[in-house]
């Protein structure tokens, strides 16, 4: 069992820390659950919401919570067919977690700007080097 004064041994399979990030460590899961963490959402409602997120990696994301007990998906039988997805009592869970990374970042939007900059100018830095040789 690992306590919070002991270092994870993150070699593990059964490691907290890296089931944790199994779940979660996908950079469109965390969005996924904050949004459910308002209510339940329908599919359509993650494309507006979710700007950039491709159809295909939206499906295989909601797929991946609900596999993982995260998320519980409702289909209804109608034409068109109408499918519903809720955070489960697990998942409501993880909802604390990821509001403290959400109010974190908005404490650091400009750093976290600043090194998206930062990051943009070294790749058009590397990629002039390469375009040079």
């Amino acid at each position: 069992m690992v306590t919070q004064d002991s270092e994870p041994d993150i070699l593990s399979p059964d490691c907290p820390l890296r089931q944790t990030l199994g779940l979660i460590g996908d950079p469109w899961l965390p969005q996924i659950i904050y949004l459910l963490s308002f209510g339940t959402k329908r599919y359509n409602e993650f494309q507006k919401k979710i700007p950039g997120i491709s159809n295909k990696t939206l499906t295989q994301s909601l797929r991946s919570l609900e596999l993982n007990g995260v998320v519980h998906r409702k289909v209804y039988a109608v034409v068109p067919p109408k499918v519903e997805y809720t955070l489960t009592n697990f998942g409501k869970k993880l909802v604390a977690p990821i509001k403290v990374i959400v109010a974190w970042s908005e404490m650091h939007t400009k750093e976290l700007t600043d090194a998206a900059r930062y990051r943009q100018e070294r790749l058009e830095l590397d990629l002039e080097k390469k375009s040079k040789k």
